[in-house]
């Protein structure tokens, strides 16, 4: 029904357009390009992120410029294929100019055929029934792909170009191809239409699925290739570039197709460069692109950035090449981030983008804009409502890890929540047991490398047969205290099991350790033999501690008021004995985090006196410790969403 409504229209409009000059048209579809340029939000917002890609160096008005005459040239494009019916020949001379026509004698002469190659750019209908009229006796066809959607209307048009001489083959019609060429006849077609299939070769920088069709059938007929490119001088007056590309020699296999590809686009882009207002910057070009940007905004605490530096490097191991870029957000005043939340939760992400410049610090704002970023990752509630501003200028998708605040789990593309935080049951909310991490056995061995080059009398532990234990402790929490009578019983009981059983230790403590405990535990162990390294890492903090020490040890003592450290000492596939510190709460979302671990066969949970009963029964039967897998769910949503 919609397809015969809007081919009524179509026709109808058709009929109109007689009644007036063709600049009368091109001034009326000017000026309707603006208003619907503002009308127009998603694909205006994709067209601005493609021009502030593909020209970083361009200031913002310059950048909007370009954008304001895409539209309107897009507009009267729209009007000359309403005009079509009546143009003819002695139009084409007087209105499209043509530089280097004698490229295409060139070619003709050959016998081989011909091949145009153009790209979303000029006025697309115009340039292929120029190329028709010019060419002449009927020897010019384009390639159309079928519009399921609109039938009848793209049944109209192709009887429109065929009525101007232009013949229409479609993309699947391989053989009427090769026989249109075998006659040597010219073929016009476009090599940028993106899709699954295809070359990845840059363009503007970014990798870009490139079609090799035609250019592997140009290849294969020995047909010459010549690339087109049209823009308007001014009003209804166009110019036509050509020039002639020379694809290498020898078989079209994927490597060579892709130097050819490339060096096409770097023509393509050359022009577009030189009339960037004549791309269609809202053709989604760089769909399938083998490249992502992430964004990870970081509200400073270091958790938070690890859990969300797992999520971005989950988009790497996905296959895509790609770049991570942090931006520690800092507002302008306490209730900033409040007062943003509550404008994103009732007016949504576009008012947030627009009121994050009078909330955020100048630096800060200068940061998330300065870059086009195709996924924006946050964890923490602080930073939802900034993340889908961010994600609503890029046209990126947004993840957030925990609880998304005030904002509603719908106005995220997708979230990551832990069990213990009580999800609720959405399409874009997975589910993961503890935090994320991103904690392998890969990445245990590069920071145990990176560790031992800065802390060699580790390797004395390594070449021992010696039981390794590994001591992470933590600091004080909104519902946990570590004070000094728990430190003392924790040496006692760490001291008593490396003296029965010659066992090794290495410890780190955190930055939020208290002073007294640290000095507690230094004083019991950075002096022994047997503790192979001692970290205090708020004075000084090797890169790869944990993961070095996750990697070193057979069993693992962890302080349990951090989600995030169990979680990775879990992922480490060790025996993990984790004894709760002071609680300040009785109820809360971390003692039921460790009681599920625990109910799972996770962990050993145990109050600080019977770490060395637990330690003593681990070395004794050597049970099989059961792995954290946070990754698996969540990759399988960030497949679909990216």
């Amino acid at each position: 029904m919609l397809d015969f409504v809007l081919y009524i229209l179509f026709r109808s409009w058709v009929g109109v357009m007689r009644l007036l000059p063709l600049e009368a048209w091109l001034a009326a579809a000017r000026l309707a390009a603006d208003i619907y340029r503002v009308l127009d939000g998603r694909r205006r917002r994709r067209a601005a992120i493609h021009i502030k890609m593909a020209f970083p160096d361009k200031t913002f008005l310059e950048r909007k410029r370009i954008l304001v005459a895409m539209y309107r040239n897009f507009a009267q494009n729209i009007v000359e294929t309403l005009y079509l019916p009546y143009m003819d020949a002695a139009f084409m001379r007087r209105h499209v100019a043509i530089s280097g026509w004698g490229i295409f004698q060139e070619a003709e002469a050959k016998g081989k055929g011909v091949v145009f190659l153009g790209c979303h750019a000029g006025s697309w209908e115009l340039s292929n029934i120029a190329c028709a009229f010019l060419i002449g006796s009927g020897r010019y066809a384009m390639l159309a792909r079928p519009q399921g959607k609109t039938k009848k209307i793209d049944a109209f048009l192709n009887d429109l170009r065929t009525s101007k001489g232009c013949g229409v083959i479609r993309v699947n019609e391989l053989k009427k191809m090769v026989e249109h060429l075998s006659q040597n006849k010219v073929l016009g077609s476009v090599a940028d239409h993106g899709g699954r299939e295809g070359v990845l070769v840059p363009f503007f920088g970014k990798t870009a699925k490139t079609p090799t069709g035609t250019v592997k059938l140009a290849k294969k007929l020995g047909a010459p290739v010549i690339l087109a490119f049209m823009h308007r001088r001014r009003g209804a007056e166009h110019e036509m570039f050509l020039e002639a590309f020379h694809p290498s020699s020898g078989a079209s296999d994927e490597k060579s197709l892709a130097a050819d590809l490339a060096a096409i686009n770097a023509v393509f882009e050359k022009w577009i460069r030189l009339y960037p207002e004549e791309y269609l910057w809202f053709y989604r070009r760089w769909k399938y692109s083998s490249q992502r940007r992430v964004l990870i905004l970081s509200d400073g605490k270091a958790g938070h950035v690890k859990q969300s530096q797992a999520l971005a490097g989950m988009v790497r191991d996905l296959g895509f090449e790609t770049e991570i870029r942090t931006t520690e957000v800092r507002f302008k005043t306490r209730t900033a981030s409040t007062a943003l939340a509550v404008i994103a939760r009732i007016l949504g992400a576009g008012a947030a983008r627009t009121c994050l410049r009078f909330f955020l610090e100048g630096r800060t704002y200068d940061d998330i804009s300065r870059e086009v970023f195709d996924l924006v990752v946050s964890a923490g509630s602080s930073l939802a409502a900034v993340n889908i501003a961010v994600a609503h200028e890029n046209d990126a998708a947004s993840v957030a890890i925990m609880k998304p605040g005030l904002l509603r789990y719908g106005q995220l593309d997708l979230v990551v929540m832990p069990e213990h935080d009580r999800p609720p049951k959405k399409k874009n909310v997975a589910v993961i047991v503890g935090s994320l991490n991103s904690v392998s056995a890969e990445s245990m061995k590069k920071d145990y490398e990176m560790l031992l080059s800065r802390r060699s009398q580790m390797a004395a532990a390594g070449r021992a047969g010696s039981p390794k234990i590994g001591l992470l402790v933590g600091g004080d929490s909104r519902h946990y205290v570590i004070r000094e009578p728990v430190a003392d019983i924790l040496v006692a009981q760490l001291r008593r099991i490396l003296e029965e059983t010659g066992a090794y230790l290495f410890v780190t403590t955190s930055r939020r350790t208290a002073g007294p405990v640290v000095r507690i535990l230094r004083e019991a162990f950075a002096s022994q033999d047997n503790c192979k390294l001692f970290v205090d890492a708020a004075q000084d903090n090797p890169p790869g501690t944990v993961g070095g020490i996750l990697c070193a040890s057979d069993i693992l003592v962890v302080s349990g008021e951090s989600i995030s450290m169990v979680s990775e000492a879990v992922a480490s596939a060790k025996p993990v004995v984790v004894f709760e510190p002071q609680r300040l709460t009785e109820r809360n979302k971390v003692r039921r985090f460790l009681e599920k671990m625990q109910a799972d066969g996770r962990i050993y949970l145990v109050k600080t006196p019977g770490i060395y009963d637990k330690l003593s029964w681990i070395i004794g039967t050597k049970p099989v410790a059961a792995k954290l897998d946070t990754r698996t769910g969540v990759i399988e949503a960030l497949k679909k969403l990216i």
